[in-house]
């Protein structure tokens, strides 16, 4: 599975679906949407704000997902928070789990969701 240096899964064939649950889920509104409101002037400096909702891990029936807000300033543009986010198809919970350090050890797909999964059983 292919991800980025931040761990989060990139889009490919795989994950097809994940995505497809992800973008249904932003559509309903349990989460907010996302936006992207960053502009830049000719020196490159950013300003405004956005929210994106990125994908972490997936299995059949549920994703993991991070929402992260960000802004922009003079001196770029920066994260001011990120919420990760458990979604079965019913309803979303919050994780209490280190998300990013399991995905950038390139946990393959389903594992990272059986943590979480576990955790709460705790």
């Amino acid at each position: 599975m292919k991800r980025s240096s931040y761990g989060e899964i990139v889009k490919q064939e795989e994950a097809t679906q994940a995505f497809q649950m992800l973008a249904g889920l932003e559509v309903s509104g349990l989460c907010g949407k996302s936006f992207d409101n960053l502009d830049w002037d000719r020196k490159h400096r950013a300003s405004g704000n956005a929210r994106h909702f990125e994908l972490f891990d997936f299995n059949e029936t549920s994703i993991l997902f991070v929402i992260r807000e960000t802004e922009g300033s003079k001196y770029g543009v920066k994260t001011t928070s990120k919420h990760y986010k458990y979604y079965n198809g019913s309803e979303v919970q919050d994780v209490h789990i280190n998300v990013a350090k399991y995905a950038k050890l390139g946990f393959e797909a389903g594992k990272i969701i059986e943590l979480h999964l576990k955790s709460l059983a705790k």
